[in-house]
C-alpha cells in the first residue's frame, strides 16, 4: 500500500513539473515523510528548476523572488552545496546592488547640495557620473534653470548701469553669483559695476559731496572690495571724514594736515584746498585775536606785551560776563545741524577723546536699553560668537542677511537672504514709515521715521525677534535724537523731553524746551550742553543714564548708582 502511494505522490509531482507548477511540487514533496527515497529523482529534478529560477530572478534582480526559490530548493534537501552555493551568490548581489544604490544615492544628494550652493560645476561632474535616469535628468534641469538665472541676472545688472541705478545692478550681480558663482561674463559684470560706482563716487567728490561718495560706494557691499581705485577713494573719504571730526573738536591744524593727504591722493579736488584756505586764514584769526586785547582775558599766555605798571594792577576785578540771552544757533556736527536751534546753550567742551564708537548702548533707567548705530551702513545678522554683523538677532538667520543703508535723506533695504517687505519678498527697496520687515521665518522689525526733525530713524524688535542684550528699539542715528514722551521721539521715556546730539567726539544732551512759533517745528535745546561720557552714568532734570560701547556680548553691565 505504501509503495501504490509513494508511486502516485511521485506521479503529482511529476505532472505538476512537467506542467511548469514548481509551488505544488514543491508542496508535495514536502508533505508527508520529507526522506522517502522514492521522491529523490523528482526532488533532484525540482530542485533544478527552482536553481534555475533563481538564476533567471537574480539577472532582473529581483532578488526576493530568488531567494524564495533558493529556500524552495532547499527544503528539497538535495543538492545542498550547490543551493547553498546560489544562496551566498543571491546575498552577495544583494549587498552589491545595496551598495549601488547608496552611492548612486549620495552622488545624487551631493548633485542636489553643489546645485543648491550653486556650484554647477561640480553639480555637472557628478550628473555625468550618474549617468541615465530619472533623477539624473531632473538635476541637469535644475542646473540649465540656475545657468539661465544667472545670465539673465547679469543682463539686468548691464542694463541698470545703463541707467545709471547702481543699487539694483548691485542686487542682480548678487542673485546671478548666488545662482552660478563661476556664470560666465559675472567677473566683467562685477568690475563694469565696481567702475560705475567709483565714477558717480569720484563725479560726486568732485562736486563737493563726499557724503554722497560714501553712500554710493555703501552700496557695493563686498563687492570690488579688493579693488585699487575704491581702496583710493574709501581712503580718501576716511581722511575727509577725519579732518571733519577735527574741526568739530577745535583741533584746524590736524584738520589742514588731513586735508593735506586728502589734496595729495585727489589733487583735482578743488574744495579741499579751499577748505585748507579757510583753515589757514581761521588760526590766522585766532592768532591775531591772541596778540589783541582779548588775549589778556583768554586762558593761557596772554600777548607778547610788557606786564602792566604797578598802578595798574590795583584797578577792580572783572565783573563775569553776564549769561547769554535770547536764541542762539549752535552747529551740532551732524546733516540735522541747521534744524535745530538752541536757547541759551553753551557749547561743550572738547577734550582729547578717542573717536566715537559706532555702535553705542544707552541706558536708561526706568525706560530700558537701546542700541544705537552711527554707521551709514547697518548690516543685519545672525547672533554667535563669531557674528559680525552690527545688528545680531538670536535666530537660524545667515551671518548677514540684509543691510539698511543711509544716502542722504533716504534708508535704503538691501537683502542679501529671505527678507520681506511687507508680504512680498525683496531685494532691494526705499524704506518707509512704518514698514514691516520679516528676516527668514520668524524674525519682524518694523522701520520707523518718527520725526521730520531728523535724519534718524528706529527699527522696532517685534516678538520673537531679539539681540544678545536687553534691547527692543535700535535707533540708526542720522542726526539728533529726541528723547521724550510723544511718538516723534526716537527714544521714548516718560519724563521730560532732550535732545541727544553728537558735538565732535562726544554724544551731549541738554533740555527739550519745545517748539518755536507757527512758522517752524524745530525743536529748540535750553541750558547747558552736558557731555555723556562713556561708561559713566549721567543724570539730566532725574533722568539717569549711561552710554557705553557696545560689543555684542551677552553680559551687559549694569547701570551703576
Amino acid at each position: 500500500m505504501f509503495g501504490r502511494s509513494r508511486s502516485v505522490r511521485s506521479k503529482q509531482v511529476a505532472e505538476a513539473l512537467r506542467a511548469g507548477r514548481l509551488e505544488d511540487a514543491l508542496r508535495l514533496v514536502t508533505a508527508g515523510d520529507a526522506n522517502d527515497s522514492g521522491l529523490h529523482d523528482v526532488k533532484v529534478e525540482l530542485c533544478e528548476r527552482l536553481l534555475g529560477r533563481a538564476q533567471e530572478h537574480l539577472i532582473q534582480e529581483r532578488f526576493a523572488d530568488a531567494l524564495r526559490d533558493l529556500e524552495g530548493a532547499a527544503r528539497c534537501r538535495v543538492l545542498g552545496d550547490k543551493v547553498e552555493e546560489w544562496r551566498q551568490r543571491a546575498l552577495a548581489a544583494m549587498q552589491d546592488r545595496a551598495r549601488q544604490r547608496r552611492v548612486r544615492r549620495e552622488a545624487i544628494d551631493a548633485a542636489g547640495q553643489h546645485l543648491q550652493h550653486g556650484e554647477l560645476t561640480l553639480a555637472a561632474e557628478q550628473i555625468a557620473d550618474l549617468g541615465d535616469g530619472a533623477e539624473a535628468a531632473r538635476l541637469a534641469e535644475r542646473a540649465d534653470r540656475r545657468r539661465q538665472r544667472a545670465a539673465a541676472a547679469i543682463v539686468q545688472a548691464r542694463d541698470a548701469l545703463r541707467r545709471g541705478a547702481i543699487a539694483e545692478a548691485v542686487r542682480e550681480y548678487f542673485d546671478a553669483s548666488r545662482e552660478h558663482p563661476n556664470a560666465e561674463g559675472l567677473p566683467e559684470a562685477e568690475a563694469e559695476i565696481g567702475d560705475a560706482a567709483c565714477r558717480t563716487a569720484r563725479a560726486a567728490l568732485a562736486e563737493g559731496r563726499p557724503d554722497r561718495a560714501r553712500a554710493t560706494l555703501a552700496l557695493l557691499g563686498d563687492l570690488g572690495r579688493t579693488r585699487g581705485e575704491r581702496a583710493d577713494l574709501e581712503l580718501i573719504l576716511s581722511l575727509a571724514a577725519r579732518a571733519a571730526d577735527a574741526i568739530e573738536s577745535g583741533a584746524p591744524a590736524e584738520a589742514v594736515t588731513l586735508l593735506g593727504r586728502v589734496a595729495q591722493a585727489a589733487p583735482d579736488l578743488t574744495w579741499v584746498e579751499d577748505a585748507r584756505d579757510h583753515l589757514r586764514q581761521l588760526e590766522t584769526h585766532r592768532a591775531a585775536l591772541r596778540e589783541g586785547p582779548l588775549g589778556f582775558l583768554m586762558s593761557g599766555a596772554g600777548p607778547a606785551h610788557p606786564p602792566p605798571a604797578a598802578d595798574e594792577t590795583r584797578i577792580a576785578p572783572a565783573l563775569p560776563p553776564a549769561a547769554p540771552r535770547g536764541i542762539g544757533i549752535l552747529a551740532v556736527g551732524t546733516p540735522d545741524a541747521p534744524r535745530l536751534g538752541y536757547a541759551g546753550a553753551t557749547p561743550v567742551t572738547h577734550e582729547k577723546l578717542a573717536p566715537l564708537p559706532d555702535r553705542l548702548l544707552l541706558r536708561i533707567d526706568g525706560a530700558g536699553s537701546f542700541l544705537i548705530l552711527r554707521s551709514e551702513r547697518v548690516v543685519i545678522g545672525r547672533a554667535g560668537p563669531a557674528a559680525t554683523a552690527d545688528l545680531p538677532l538670536v535666530s537660524d538667520l545667515p551671518e548677514r542677511v540684509a543691510e539698511i543703508v543711509r544716502a542722504d535723506d533716504d534708508y535704503f533695504l538691501i537683502a542679501v537672504g529671505e527678507v520681506r517687505l511687507g508680504d512680498q519678498p525683496v531685494r532691494q527697496a526705499l524704506l518707509n514709515h512704518q514698514d514691516r520687515l520679516r528676516l527668514g521665518a520668524k524674525q519682524r522689525l518694523t522701520f520707523l521715521r518718527p520725526s521730520r526733525k531728523s535724519n534718524s530713524a528706529v527699527l522696532e524688535l517685534g516678538l520673537g525677534a531679539r539681540t544678545v542684550a536687553d534691547v527692543r528699539r535700535v535707533v540708526l542715528m542720522g542726526g539728533p535724537l529726541l528723547v521724550g514722551p510723544t511718538a516723534e521721539c526716537h527714544v521714548p521715556v516718560a519724563a521730560a523731553g532732550l535732545i541727544l546730539v553728537q558735538r565732535g567726539r562726544q554724544l551731549a544732551a541738554c533740555r527739550w524746551a519745545g517748539l518755536v512759533g507757527q512758522r517752524s517745528s524745530v525743536p529748540i535745546a535750553e541750558g547747558a550742553m552736558t557731555p555723556l561720557t562713556l561708561s559713566r552714568t549721567t543724570e539730566i532734570d532725574g533722568l539717569r543714564m549711561s552710554l557705553s560701547e557696545w560689543t555684542g556680548a551677552d553680559s551687559i553691565g549694569r547701570l551703576r548708582g
